[in-house]
């Protein structure tokens, strides 16, 4: 874990990601448990379609599953078309059919606009866990996710 922290704070890096978002500033979260993590999806766990709080995020797979675990996108312009409070039932059911799959092997470097692309992760099969590194980043500093993400994904003690 020593090595994935010095990567995520390495000023080299942040200045990769600036020049590949094209954007002017680029910080590391200052959310204590999602800032910098490893989430660990045993078999038949899965994430479910979602977007992200912290707009921009950078994973590392780790460890990949026996089968299953791969990640699932709507290309921009579906994803904004979902991310109104207006869209109906049978809207997202068909923009949800036209999902991308992207099936990563260990060592896979992704860097996805998490806030902007909707996204999920299939059931993993098998009996190998699926691991992966996930690194939250902010054009603004001081972001953190909100206490309802944090109780949501890291429990009621996290913070």
């Amino acid at each position: 874990i020593c090595a994935l922290l010095q990567m995520y704070t390495d000023p080299n890096f942040l200045n990769m990601l600036k020049f590949i978002f094209q954007k002017e500033n680029m910080f590391c979260m200052v959310d204590p448990a999602g800032s910098c993590t490893i989430s660990v999806y045993k078999p038949t766990h899965n994430q479910a379609w979602h977007f992200d709080e912290a707009p921009y995020a950078v994973t590392l797979l780790l460890q990949q599953a026996e089968a299953g675990g791969e990640f699932k996108y709507l290309l921009p312009g579906l994803s904004a078309s979902l991310h109104k409070d207006t869209t109906t039932v049978t809207e997202g059911q068909a923009a949800m059919a036209q999902n991308k799959t992207a099936t990563f092997v260990a060592g896979t470097l992704m860097l996805l606009r998490g806030s902007e692309i909707l996204h999920m992760v299939a059931s993993v099969q098998g009996s190998t866990d699926r691991l992966i590194a996930i690194l939250g980043y902010a054009t603004t500093p001081n972001f953190a996710n909100s206490i309802e993400i944090r109780k949501a994904y890291w429990g009621p003690d996290c913070c």
